[in-house]
């Protein structure tokens, strides 16, 4: 491993353990050297055994939409990452960011323009960042019909 200027990964708590969440997101932890999923979020009580055995994620990592803002009380979680449906992105990013942690949201980042700019206040407000997870940026076709370059 590179060294970095410090030597933890960071802690993602995961919002939403759809295929986003499944079939990419978690895919792409499974060797990342900078992050470590240590907490979930999901309204499907289902789901949880198996993200828990996984991931090796501790019952007291495991939340649910109505309790999500205990995650202000845990210090190994230092950033969320959203993958709800889209109607959900401001809500959840407003209490991430109330709670101290940093928000990496699904694309787009809110179904409003009221909705974005409260999303960008808050997290402003708390001393948090914000990203959108675009990752379609530097694809050819997209920088081809933007004029060549990402924006």
């Amino acid at each position: 491993m590179e060294k970095r200027h410090h030597d933890k990964k960071l802690g993602l708590a995961l919002i939403g353990l759809g295929h986003y969440a499944t079939d990419c997101v978690a895919a792409g932890l499974e060797d990342s050297q900078y992050w470590d999923l240590t907490a979930i979020v999901t309204g499907s009580k289902e789901k949880i055994p198996a993200w828990q055995e996984r991931w090796k994620i501790r019952d007291d990592r495991v939340f649910s939409y109505e309790n999500f803002d205990l995650i202000k009380d845990c210090q190994d979680i230092d950033a969320v990452y959203i993958c709800l449906p889209n109607s959900m992105h401001a809500d959840f990013t407003v209490r991430a960011a109330k709670a101290g942690k940093h928000v990496i949201v699904e694309k787009p980042i809110a179904i409003r323009i009221e909705e974005a700019e409260q999303m960008i206040a808050a997290c402003e407000a708390a001393r948090v960042k914000l990203a959108v997870g675009y990752r379609l940026r530097f694809n050819s076709l997209h920088q081809e019909i933007s004029g060549g370059g990402p924006w």
